[in-house]
């Protein structure tokens, strides 16, 4: 662990009132976080010049935060961002020239990160993936190792235990499971507690973070959606406009809204994709919202919250809890309102899910999906009581502890088919997240796909994989070569990539004149009809994966 650095300590104390100085009226975005504790977390990290925001003026709370940008928040602020020159060619997946080389460099040369451990490969081989968003645990592996927390060894636990532990005992831990991505709202409290920490002052931030002051905050964003309809007793219009019901102006956004719809997976202990959106019209009055109710189609375990958004702003509305009466159905309630619709003018809202932590109760395997919105609310004019309902069929997702992130050919588009022993039949490089220490992403059996021409034939096909000399021989019959009880060192996704490849003996007739052989890994599948590739998270066995067959095809070699 790298030793608290020397500067930290002659810093001198922070005094109460300049903590208190810390709120979203002293922040330079136009989203303040609406949160309190978040708002003096990011407005104290701000000042320190610890954090910055976005050059269009806004600091998106709600966006999740890399490894890399993780790694020089914690620097940041540990003091550690001044350090000697350091060799910036550290890792594999690490670019020397990259803006963030130097901090990740430094921390391996200090000992805070080695990278991720992959069997059979050797320490100089691993990589830091600097891209993949970064959870809880990681984070406080970082911030312990660069602030010189003592993380005492706890025996029989797993790696990450003993962090959060040495953590709650100091005050430190969040309230999130260890696989949760952590948010930029969330890295600012984590960061900025730590270092308050360090100046003894962790007890005065918490005072302020407590405190009951008022934030107020305004921005303007844009987004459009092709979403459900919601039918009421009136015509429809094509027309959208959304106001807040609100006298206050204070609200948070979502970052980066992604409308585009298909089968899924939502990963344990994250905040979800869109999972729908509702249409809201009224023609006789405008329409005060004030109730928002989301009902699935059965009992969903795994989801926490679902969090709602109106459309034409992005505008975190809040977050919906269960109904006590009907575990299937979470609702949002304003009586001051929580959506302003004018009359004969359509909006829109749409919601994601926060989903438990598998060691909190979240269940792998299950699927969700929108019955139905229920809105209510009441007339502007009138104080009339007016209730609509989407009658639309929504998309189905299933839960899971880890998720594939991309699957993608991983050779050339297009290549000389030659006949021979042991010739590459296709590569393909799989993606992808464990959600938990648990956790497992391991490919258990495949169908593949064959086509061929000319008369080409195959035999003694194999499957092995990157980093192991492993192989476990396929079937081939007809147009399909099936490879099952895949060994783990062959089928486990380790370091978050792995990279299969097919191998066979190619004959190709002395005749042929247009001999071809192309191998996918198709079909997808989806939530309710089984695909080429089966795969386990440790807990549940799926049969489809969500990606298109443009990125699921393999090398076309031809003669």
């Amino acid at each position: 662990m790298l030793m608290r650095k020397a500067i930290i300590l002659i810093i001198g104390l922070f005094p109460l009132v300049a903590f208190a100085a810390y709120d979203s009226t002293h922040l330079p975005y136009s989203d303040a976080p609406i949160d309190r504790a978040t708002a003096v977390a990011v407005s104290f990290l701000t000042e320190e010049g610890i954090l910055q925001g976005y050059p269009d003026g806004t600091f998106r709370s709600d966006q999740p935060v890399n490894r890399a940008e993780f790694l020089k928040v914690s620097q940041r602020a540990s003091a550690t961002e001044v350090i000697p020159p350091v060799d910036t060619a550290c890792f594999p997946d690490i670019d020397p020239a990259a803006w963030y080389a130097s901090f990740v460099c430094a921390a391996k040369r200090d000992g805070i990160v080695s990278g991720d451990a992959m069997d059979g490969i050797p320490q100089s081989s691993w990589r830091f993936h600097p891209t993949r968003t970064v959870n809880y645990a990681e984070a406080l592996e970082m911030l312990t190792g660069s602030f010189g927390l003592a993380v005492p060894p706890v025996p029989g636990t797993v790696w990450y235990q003993p962090l959060i532990a040495a953590a709650s005992a100091e005050g430190l831990a969040l309230d999130v499971g260890p696989a949760r991505a952590l948010s930029r709202g969330e890295v600012a409290q984590l960061a900025a507690s730590f270092l308050a920490w360090s100046r003894g002052e962790l007890a005065e931030l918490r005072v302020v973070q407590e405190g009951n002051a008022s934030f107020s905050s305004s921005m303007s964003s844009a987004a459009s959606i092709s979403s459900s309809s919601i039918r009421s007793s009136s015509s429809a219009s094509s027309a959208s406009s959304v106001s807040s019901a609100s006298s206050s102006s204070s609200f948070i956004t979502d970052p980066g809204p992604d409308f585009s719809q298909g089968s899924s997976f939502l990963r344990l202990g994250t905040v979800s994709s869109i999972l729908g959106a509702a249409k809201i019209f009224n023609n006789s009055e405008p329409f005060i919202v004030e109730d928002i109710t989301v009902v699935f189609t059965g009992a969903v375990p795994a989801i926490d919250q679902v969090r709602l958004y109106a459309t034409a702003d992005g505008r975190y509305l809040g977050g919906a809890s269960r109904n006590a009466s009907d575990p299937s159905s979470f609702t949002l309630h304003s009586s001051s309102g929580l959506l302003s619709v004018a009359r004969r003018e359509e909006t829109s809202v749409y919601a994601r899910a926060i989903t438990r932590s598998f060691d909190q109760g979240g269940e792998s395997g299950e699927d969700v999906r929108i019955d139905h919105f229920f809105i209510e609310g009441r007339g502007d004019w009138s104080s009339r009581r007016y209730n609509q309902s989407t009658i639309e069929t929504y998309q189905t997702f299933e839960t899971a502890r880890s998720t594939f992130i991309s699957i993608a050919n991983a050779g050339p588009t297009e290549d000389a088919l030659v006949g021979g022993i042991g010739r590459t039949l296709g590569q393909w490089r799989l993606e992808g997240v464990k959600g938990d220490g648990s956790a497992d992403l391991r490919v258990t059996d495949i169908d593949f796909s064959l086509g061929v021409s000319g008369g080409v034939t195959l035999s003694n096909v194999t499957l092995g994989a990157d980093g192991t000399s492993d192989r476990v021989s396929c079937s081939v019959v007809s147009d399909t070569i099936t490879c099952t009880s895949i060994p783990e060192g062959v089928g486990t996704v380790s370091g978050g990539r792995r990279v299969l490849t097919l191998r066979g003996d190619i004959t190709i007739p002395a005749l042929s004149q247009s001999a071809g052989l192309q191998v996918a890994l198709m079909p997808a599948g989806s939530v309710s009809s089984a695909g080429a590739l089966t795969w386990t998270d440790g807990t549940t066995g799926f049969s489809w994966v969500p990606f298109d067959g443009a990125q699921l095809q393999g090398t076309f070699y031809v003669f």
